[in-house]
């Protein structure tokens, strides 16, 4: 190898340098035309679109998303009758009231042609009449109806209705401030609203139309309060010739010791002026849920048409075979000491 060629000239070093591309620098590598030409595109916005507040500002003032939203709620007690009669308790629930105002609901001809045509063919999208027809259902599903309540004072008329609100055990704690009395009601899966009117306490006066049911409340330790109510359901059937669900209720019967009303002698009662009778402790929370549901049943058997025609029927052939079997009855009820199923239908609020 000659020494000479180690030594290169300036021109042998240009063409050297030419064929090696690897030693030139990156930035004397010429761009590409577009990034030339996109080479001052304008700064996008990066900055907030609501610009922050200037020092010294006062701050804007902060709405709270819940506020008013306690008018709107309501609580739903849930139950489910079993077949054998019971009922079981699902707990509550706290839900929003349908209202349509909470709605916004946009006008079909405002829809884009091109939305239009991106919709899938044969399916049918909802219009703003087909959402008012929905709450319309919803609220005709979901009936009000009012209960009145009556007795004489302290027979526990406000601590009942009171547990009627919540399946919490609130004891004695109710201090009757005059409250609202309306509870949701789910029974098998259908929703209904009571509200429950205490004349003596709340001063309304509600027309006979209006009423729904009618709750007769005693003490079983006082009979005087057992013959209040006794006149009271006398003039329900007989001054008012009232129809309604009548539910004569026994109340205190923790109260054991000092009970001077049994049950044979508030059943016959019941019995009589066509009512139904149950048994309750509102400070022990006792048997208060079965009476909820039972109201709530025999309002519901007594709006059915077709339930009202067959108690008549029913009550029409009982009547008249009372007479055919009134001597044998006694002479029964006298060697047995006790009372058969039919002279207990009166407890069962489940049918009429």
């Amino acid at each position: 190898m000659d020494h000479s060629e180690q030594f290169l000239s300036p021109n042998a070093l240009e063409e050297e340098s030419g064929r090696h591309t690897r030693s030139r620098s990156f930035k004397g590598r010429p761009r590409p035309k577009e990034h030339e030409e996109h080479e001052f595109r304008p700064r996008r916005n990066s900055m907030p679109s609501h610009p922050h507040p200037r020092r010294g500002a006062s701050p804007a003032p902060v709405t709270d998303p819940t506020e008013g939203e306690e008018s709107s709620l309501c609580r739903v007690r849930s139950f489910k009758t079993t077949s054998k009669g019971g009922i079981v308790n699902r707990g509550d629930s706290v839900k929003r009231k349908a209202q349509k105002d909470h709605i916004h609901v946009h006008p079909t001809n405002s829809v884009p042609q091109d939305a239009e045509a991106r919709r899938a063919p044969g399916v049918r999208h909802a219009s703003s009449s087909d959402i008012e027809c929905k709450y319309q259902n919803e609220e005709n599903e979901n009936e009000v109806f009012t209960v009145v309540v009556l007795g004489p004072a302290g027979v526990g008329k406000t601590l009942l209705t009171t547990q009627f609100m919540t399946s919490e055990y609130i004891g004695t704690s109710s201090d009757g401030d005059g409250g609202d009395r309306t509870v949701t009601v789910q029974l098998d899966g259908k929703e209904n609203t009571i509200r429950f009117i205490d004349p003596s306490r709340d001063g309304e006066d509600v027309s006979e139309d209006d009423i729904d049911a009618y709750i007769v409340v005693f003490s079983v330790n006082d009979r005087e309060t057992f013959e209040m109510a006794v006149e009271i359901l006398f003039q329900i059937r007989h001054e008012l010739c009232s129809e309604k669900a009548v539910i004569l209720v026994a109340n205190k019967i923790d109260i054991v010791r000092k009970r001077v009303i049994s049950s044979d002698e508030a059943r016959a009662a019941a019995n009589q002026y066509d009512s139904k009778y149950a048994e309750t402790s509102a400070a022990l929370n006792h048997h208060v849920d079965e009476l909820l549901v039972g109201v709530l049943s025999q309002i519901r058997l007594k709006h059915d048409p077709g339930a009202v025609e067959e108690h008549e029927a029913h009550k029409t052939h009982k009547e008249h075979r009372k007479g055919s079997f009134r001597i044998a009855k006694g002479i029964l009820t006298k060697l047995f000491r006790k009372h058969s199923k039919k002279d207990k239908s009166c407890e069962n609020l489940y049918e009429l």
